[in-house]
C-alpha cells in the first residue's frame, strides 16, 4: 500500500494565480498540482485562433506555477495547432519544465463546430512515482476511455473539468460515486469555475466519495490537498 498526496486548486478560469496563491501552493507537499480544463483564459475570446496566439502567455503563466511546486502539474487545458488540427490539450509540468499533453478525446458538439479535433494523444502517463490517467471534460462520458484504463491496471485517474452539466449537486456526486465503483478507480476530480461552470471538485474511490467541496463553495475557489492510498508501490 502507497499514498498519494494529490492538490486540487478549484480555480476561476478567468484569472490568474496571484503570489498569495503561489505561496500558498508552494507549501503544499505533494506530489501533483491539478488545475482545471479551461485555465488559464485570461483572454475571453470565442475565436479559437485569438485563443492559440496567446499559448505562449498561457504557458508562461503555467510554468510560473511549476516553478512554485516541487511536483507535477497538470492542466488546465490550452488550444494548439499541429498541422491542419487543432487540439484541446492539457500540458503537464514538472521542474519549471513542459514535459508532455494530453489531448482531449471525447469533444463536445460546440468545440467540434469551433473546428477541434478529437485527440489522438496517450491517455495514460508515468510520472509522480505512478502511473495515472488523464481525461479532460467531456471525456469522462466516454466508456471506452475508463475500460482502457482498467485493462492497463491504472489505479489513479485525474479528471480536469469547466463542463457545465445539467446535473444537480447530489446527482453528480451519485455519478462519480457510481464510475469509481464500477471501475474500481480512484477518481479526483477539479473543477474550473465562471459564470456558467460550477465548482463541484472532488474525491471518489470505489467504496464512495471521500472528499468533496459543499454545495455553498460551487463558486468559490478552493486549494486542497488529499491523501490517495492504492496498492501499488511509488517507485522513482
Amino acid at each position: 500500500m502507497a499514498t498519494v498526496k494529490i492538490t486540487i486548486f478549484q480555480k476561476n478560469i478567468f484569472t490568474k494565480i496571484m503570489k498569495d496563491d503561489l505561496a500558498k501552493i508552494k507549501l503544499q507537499k505533494s506530489q501533483f498540482l491539478l488545475l482545471p480544463e479551461g485555465y488559464p483564459e485570461f483572454y475571453r475570446s470565442d475565436s479559437i485562433s485569438a485563443q492559440i496566439g496567446q499559448e505562449s502567455v498561457y504557458t508562461d503563466h503555467l510554468l510560473e506555477v511549476s516553478d512554485n511546486f516541487s511536483g507535477v502539474v497538470l492542466g488546465g487545458s490550452l488550444y494548439k495547432q499541429e498541422g491542419s488540427q487543432i487540439f484541446k490539450s492539457s500540458p503537464i509540468l514538472q521542474n519549471t519544465t513542459l514535459i508532455d499533453f494530453y489531448q482531449k478525446k471525447n469533444i463536445s458538439s460546440e468545440e467540434k463546430q469551433k473546428g477541434i479535433s478529437p485527440g489522438v494523444s496517450e491517455s495514460i502517463f508515468i510520472m509522480g512515482g505512478i502511473r495515472y490517467g488523464i481525461l479532460l471534460g467531456e471525456d469522462a462520458s466516454e466508456r471506452s476511455l475508463w475500460e482502457h484504463f482498467v485493462s492497463q491496471k491504472i489505479e489513479i485517474v485525474f479528471h480536469l473539468t469547466s463542463e457545465i452539466t445539467t446535473r444537480s449537486y447530489e446527482e453528480d456526486l451519485n455519478y462519480y460515486a457510481s464510475l469509481s465503483k464500477t471501475y474500481n478507480l480512484h477518481v479526483v476530480r477539479v473543477c474550473g469555475i465562471s459564470k456558467v461552470a460550477k465548482g463541484r471538485s472532488l474525491y471518489a474511490s470505489p467504496t464512495g466519495i471521500n472528499w468533496k467541496t459543499g454545495k455553498m463553495e460551487e463558486e468559490s475557489e478552493v486549494l486542497k490537498t488529499l491523501s490517495v492510498n492504492i496498492s501499488g508501490s511509488i517507485f522513482q
